[in-house]
């Protein structure tokens, strides 16, 4: 169990790292904004976020027992990756740092609109196993307890991007799009027949 939820954190980790190399390739790219840099960046970018999709799907194939644990234990990884990125720039100051935050909260929003939809659907493969109608609420309760720690990294990251929507809705559309592919190619939006046992 400890070795399987070490995996699980060694997994989210990977999953920062690529949030971050997404940013830095955006950032060095990036033309007048981050978002209509050379096509080549974005698909990077766009790959890096499906990579990390697919890396969740993987680890939580494994996931067939405690199924809040691991989904409350990553969301709080995630939550607390983001508040230390979004820490870093508020104490530092550097643009860049607070790009990096900027990024992560959108992937973070992205990412948990996704997971609170499909476990709301019965989508996800792991919501297949989530026997009790108030163990999945505790699920979607993490869920969105993720969307709302995004969303106060998008304000408090509000002197970065300044609520620019030229900027915030052309990354917020080419995160989800990449969020909704890697979903698709692992599987993780196929309806799953839940089982009562």
């Amino acid at each position: 169990m400890v070795a399987r939820g070490l995996a699980h954190a060694c997994a989210v980790f990977a999953q920062g790292a690529l949030t971050a190399f997404g940013a830095i390739v955006l950032w060095n790219n990036g033309g007048s904004t981050v978002v209509n840099g050379q096509a080549i960046g974005l698909l990077l970018a766009a790959a890096s976020v499906v990579c990390l999709v697919l890396l969740d799907r993987a680890a939580s194939r494994s996931a067939t027992i405690d199924v809040l644990a691991l989904t409350t234990g990553v969301e709080s990884l995630r939550i607390a990756l983001l508040a230390t990125v979004v820490s870093g720039w508020i104490v530092t100051g550097s643009y860049f740092v607070g790009w990096l935050a900027t990024y992560a909260a959108i992937v973070l929003f992205c990412g948990s609109i996704v997971s609170l939809i499909a476990d709301v659907l019965g989508l996800r493969p792991g919501s297949a196993v989530v026997r009790s109608a108030r163990l999945h609420q505790w699920v979607l309760a993490t869920h969105v307890g993720a969307l709302v720690a995004s969303i106060a990294g998008l304000a408090l990251t509000v002197p970065v991007h300044r609520g620019d929507l030229w900027l915030l809705a052309p990354l917020v559309y080419l995160v989800g799009a990449s969020v909704l592919t890697g979903a698709l190619v692992s599987g993780w939006l196929v309806p799953r027949r839940r089982t009562v046992g």
